[in-house]
């Protein structure tokens, strides 16, 4: 993945999904969901996404999420820890609500 990728994806994208988006969501979309939401959720993201991330978010977080993280990522990595990481919440949480 270039910057801020997943899994061998395109800049900013997740599962072969356009900018910003994961599993055919649209900008700033999960599964249905706004800006900053629960279950799935934060700025651009999907199912627990950070800025551009699969499954872990960053500001307002979902289950153990850090900035841009997802299992323990790193810049906007995956499955490569660095900074920031996933079962290891920084900023914002979900389930212990974020800030929107």
């Amino acid at each position: 993945m270039s910057d801020t990728k997943l899994n061998s994806v395109s800049d900013t994208n997740l599962n072969s999904v356009s900018d910003t988006n994961l599993n055919s969501v649209s900008d700033t979309k999960c599964n249905s969901v706004s800006d900053t939401k629960l279950n799935s959720v934060s700025d651009t993201n999907l199912n627990s996404v950070s800025d551009t991330n699969l499954n872990s978010v960053s500001d307002t977080n979902l289950n153990s999420v850090s900035d841009t993280n997802l299992n323990s990522v790193s810049d906007t990595n995956l499955n490569s820890v660095s900074d920031t990481n996933l079962n290891s919440v920084s900023d914002t949480k979900l389930n212990a609500k974020a800030a929107h």
